[in-house]
């Protein structure tokens, strides 16, 4: 099955974000070439699948996962997505509601703003008839957590910022190393820094990088983890 311009169009612009500008769609073999020389480098199948096989995949792994997630996410809300009845900012379309709060997007490929998406948040006004109070971003993630806050999904004040969860990953790797540790407490650690990293993976990717002399040293060892 062919991969839609829309998705294609996505994949590149995240891609480019992480230091793959080049990456091209293979029509051929439906698939999106992370790097269009180097044919070791991962590619990007329409279903999300990635190929993975050679010794360099691991320096773009931990990044190019939660990339192909986002886009799928993003897609598959937008194609299932309602018309705006909003005459003003029609151009946005509805992905969700809640609680009076919308989260919507616009495709800005038509304004030549990059060709990427734009998220709003917005919370209807007391007729329903129009709009207020729209926090805007072309950042999907920051989109949705901001609806999810905005609309009572969730309390805002039992979030924490990442910059916290940086500083508690910090705290929980210099606890493991002290040694001091049941084999019980340290497998709680070790998921509990585990989780950290799956909402943070930069983390995990920066230590990779300073494996392979490509980043400073933060004076952090994750240790081995399989």
């Amino acid at each position: 099955m062919a991969m839609s311009e829309l998705k294609q169009r996505l994949l590149k612009i995240e891609l480019a974000k992480i230091g793959f500008p080049d990456a091209v769609y293979n029509a051929e073999c439906g698939f999106i070439q992370i790097d269009p020389v180097d044919y070791r480098m991962p590619k990007v199948y329409n279903n999300g699948d990635i190929g993975y096989g050679s010794e360099y995949d691991i320096l773009v792994k931990e990044q190019i996962n939660p990339i192909v997630k986002m886009v799928n996410e993003i897609v598959a809300a937008w194609e299932r997505g309602s018309n705006n009845p909003v005459e003003d900012v029609s151009k946005f379309r509805i992905l969700n509601e809640y609680n009076g709060v919308v989260l919507a997007a616009r495709d800005d490929s038509e304004l030549g703003f990059g060709h990427g998406f734009e998220f709003v948040t917005w919370r209807y006004t007391l007729d329903r008839e129009g709009f207020e109070h729209g926090n805007y971003t072309t950042d999907y993630e920051t989109a949705k957590e901001d609806f999810a806050t905005r609309s009572g999904l969730i309390d805002k004040s039992k979030m924490f910022s990442e910059t916290q969860l940086k500083v508690i990953h910090q705290g929980l790797v210099k606890l493991g190393c002290e040694g001091d540790l049941s084999v019980d407490d340290m497998q709680e650690l070790d998921m509990a820094m585990r989780k950290v990293e799956r909402i943070i993976p930069k983390i995990i990717h920066h230590e990779i990088m300073e494996n392979h002399e490509l980043a400073l040293d933060d004076g952090l060892f994750l240790g081995e983890r399989h």
